[in-house]
């Protein structure tokens, strides 16, 4: 019996070391585990083949762990800073994604590399009135109307034709630059505004070009509800839009025969700051 306790407390003390020292192993184990886990950083890798010069999606990268002594620090980007930036070499799949092989400016490569797919740019001939009043500057949303003459009609009709376009660049000038007072001799007149449309609305805004004249309407910078419909087709007619005031008609003082002179109407721009206003002739010409 006191032979059979011995072995008991014997067997329990070596049960003891045995944990004791499986602890002490699985111990060890992470804290190498952790040490290497310290000389490994995250790095961006292409999943499949890439063109240089093309812009880079979600589906295009993924994160891997890499050892750090294998990838300058300076290099690194997360898979946020790499999404929607351009290539600017070819990529191979499992390639690192690194600072040095993109360009972190797309606007820098031109209006293609900021253009969602299925969205296309169009040139719209404009001069410094109708691209109102030469404040108009590339990232502004804008409405676009459209000013033609309708089949046997004098006064010209202005329709919404476009609503919340993006403007990419004015006169070939890209993104929003600081104005310096050395350049502010050598700014030129704008001539043309680049927008961002559906390939749709590209064709109507082409088709509207060869009828008429186009105008835009700078938008509020956070506002993102469309325009409701605008048709306006002169004063006196049924469909003026609410505010328009109506001409009054003028009293005869001279008795006399004197030709009517059209005298066309006048066109209100008000931009936060400055008011515009333009004289429309009823041929549809402003001056």
């Amino acid at each position: 019996m006191k032979k059979r306790g011995i072995f008991l407390v014997v067997s329990l003390l070596l049960g003891i070391m045995a944990a004791f020292l499986v602890y002490q192993q699985i111990r060890s184990y992470k804290l190498k585990i952790a040490r290497a886990e310290r000389e490994l950083i995250s790095v961006v890798v292409a999943t499949r083949p890439k063109d240089a010069f093309s812009i880079i999606t979600s589906e295009d990268v993924k994160t891997v762990r890499m050892p750090r002594s294998s990838i300058p620090a300076d290099e690194v980007l997360s898979l946020d800073e790499v999404v929607g930036k351009a290539s600017m070499m070819e990529l191979s799949t499992g390639d690192p994604v690194l600072k040095g092989k993109l360009s972190l400016d797309p606007e820098k490569l031109g209006v293609a590399f900021q253009l969602p797919n299925g969205r296309v740019a169009i040139a719209l001939p404009i001069d410094e009135v109708r691209a109102t009043g030469g404040l108009l500057r590339p990232g502004d949303y804008v409405d676009v109307f459209h000013v033609y003459r309708e089949k046997d009609e004098v006064s010209p009709t202005s329709r919404l034709l476009l609503s919340r376009v993006k403007v990419l660049a004015i006169g070939g000038v890209m993104g929003r630059k600081e104005e310096k007072e050395t350049n502010k001799e050598k700014q030129m007149v704008a001539q043309t505004a680049v927008v961002e449309v559906s390939p749709e609305e590209a064709a109507v805004a082409a088709w509207a070009q060869s009828l008429g004249n186009l105008w835009l309407a700078l938008r509020p910078a956070h506002e993102e509800t469309q325009t409701p419909l605008v048709v306006y087709k002169g004063p006196g007619n049924s469909n003026s839009p609410k505010g328009v005031a109506e001409a009054a008609p003028m009293k005869s003082v001279v008795k006399r025969s004197v030709p009517a002179i059209p005298k066309g109407w006048k066109i209100e721009m008000i931009q936060p700051g400055n008011i515009t206003t333009v004289t429309v002739s009823p041929d549809g010409r402003s001056r």
